[in-house]
């Protein structure tokens, strides 16, 4: 179950696509980063670094044991390559558009007289590793959902760069 379908149980409808969108964007950055590091580093890393990289990205937590110990012993490469992705406008933008419709979609339905003081950490993370984007118009829910639907196909498809 996707943040947005925990949040909003009960309310299937652009929550759900919603949160789908955002996990198309970093399952499509995952792809990216792992056929890069498929030809950087052998296919023995390329998906663990992939997985480690697009979750410091987001500021997420290692998903399992694997990655938590991959992760443990291999954070100053993890931290290299993600500062790497400084140069890639494609994954920054995604990931940018990601982080700031999951933030202003939560902070819309908090309750009056609530607030989640983590809500922006991650997106603050972002900007001061220069990593958002910070001249993008911010898309509402149907441009984002397709943009990370394009954002995905385009990932899926054989490519030689990590573009």
């Amino acid at each position: 179950m996707g943040l947005f379908s925990f949040l909003f149980s009960g309310k299937k409808s652009i929550w759900d696509e919603i949160d789908n969108g955002i996990n198309q964007i970093k399952h499509g950055i995952y792809m990216r980063l792992s056929t890069v590091y498929l030809e950087k580093y052998g296919k023995d890393v390329s998906g663990l670094l992939a997985a480690s990289v697009t979750n410091e990205l987001f500021s997420l937590p290692p998903t399992n044991d694997e990655n938590r110990s991959y992760l443990k012993s291999n954070k100053r490469l993890v931290e290299d390559e993600v500062m790497v992705l400084r140069n890639n406008e494609d994954i920054l933008t995604a990931a940018t558009h990601a982080m700031r419709i999951k933030m202003t979609i939560i902070f819309r339905n908090q309750k009056s007289g609530t607030y989640d003081k983590n809500l922006s950490k991650p997106y603050l993370k972002m900007v001061e590793r220069g990593l958002a984007q910070k001249a993008i118009k911010d898309l509402g829910s149907k441009e984002f959902l397709v943009m990370a639907e394009k954002f995905y196909k385009l990932s899926i498809q054989p490519r030689k760069s990590g573009k």
